[in-house]
């Protein structure tokens, strides 16, 4: 059975390590619902916000599938904790299901290491120049093919 749960601690230490605004939200009670297979003491959750749905503890198919037959929801972004999560996603959706690589910064306070970026940066030739990306730049990096900044769509304005 599927449980919807508002006393996140105790599905918690599930997520425990898992550096993401969308858990750290929704346990904290401010946005997304979260989902488990034990009102108390549950071994399976998933948290839902919007068209994201992240899994944790062991995989469990009734979670799994649990927003299978949404109807305001056919397109969703499953996010598998472990790779038992992932095939358990594969089974349940089959073809439906598309595996795709994310990738994603840290957000973990201090981990951005200035010192090395300031060392490469003084092993670049004169040639080079750092600078912020502004509009004359982003026009640059929208005409290169390999690059995500072409897809997006931005008021340039502002």
């Amino acid at each position: 059975m599927v449980y919807k749960v508002t006393q996140t601690q105790n599905a918690a230490s599930l997520f425990e390590g898992w550096q993401e605004s969308m858990i750290w939200s929704c346990m904290q009670g401010v946005m997304g619902e979260l989902y488990t297979d034990a009102p108390m003491h549950p071994k399976s959750a998933m948290v839902w916000l919007g068209d994201f749905c992240l899994f944790a503890g062991e995989a469990n198919q009734e979670l799994a599938r649990f927003r299978l037959s949404h109807p305001k929801r056919p397109f969703m972004i499953m996010i598998p904790q472990t790779e038992e999560w992932g095939e358990m996603i594969e089974y349940c959706y089959g073809e439906r299901a598309k595996k795709v690589t994310r990738y994603a910064t840290k957000k973990e306070r201090d981990i951005f290491d200035r010192a090395a970026l300031q060392r490469m940066v003084d092993r670049l030739s004169p040639e080079y120049d750092m600078r912020m990306i502004d509009r004359e730049l982003f026009g640059l990096c929208s005409q290169v093919p390999f690059s995500d900044v072409a897809k997006i769509k931005v008021d340039m304005k502002r």
